[in-house]
């Protein structure tokens, strides 16, 4: 029980390290892409360029909203509360030692399917990120080629 509850945790820092690096490569990316686009504005582009541009940047802003409520910090619940009370109220309080682990057992299991809900929402909002990284990706390509006709 305790090492699945820790494949929880290490689950969870995994999924902020995906979304950060995937909001990482993509402000890099959007970054040289706006730093081109500003050298391109000089000359008049079509309506439809305009709006594939208007596209990349509303496309962003999904995409940081995905991956800032993927690295939001959780309401995690632990096996028992971190203090005394928490550890007399799980462990100590009980008459005997069966008693004492099949509470643990029942807070493990209850911590655990609570935390796989917030990690279930976490790997949802990181594969939108990626969508959108990979559309944003073809959007900015799209609008190179197109630009420099």
């Amino acid at each position: 029980m305790r090492l699945l509850y820790q494949k929880f945790d290490n689950d969870t820092s995994q999924l902020d390290a995906k979304a950060g690096n995937i909001l990482s490569s993509s402000s890099l990316i959007l970054t040289l892409f706006g730093i081109l686009q500003i050298t391109l504005l000089h000359s008049s582009h079509s309506i439809i360029y305009q709006i594939l541009l208007c596209s990349v940047f509303v496309l962003f802003l999904a995409l940081v909203i995905f991956v800032l409520l993927a690295v939001t910090p959780q309401g995690y619940k632990t096996v028992f509360d971190e203090n005394w009370d928490g550890v007399e109220k799980a462990i100590l309080n009980k008459s005997n030692n069966r008693e004492a682990i099949m509470q643990l057992i029942g807070n493990y299991l209850d911590r655990i399917n609570f935390n796989k809900n917030i990690n279930r929402q976490k790997a949802i909002s990181l594969r939108k990120s990626t969508v959108l990284f990979a559309i944003l990706m073809v959007l900015i390509v799209s609008l190179s080629l197109f630009g420099q006709r």
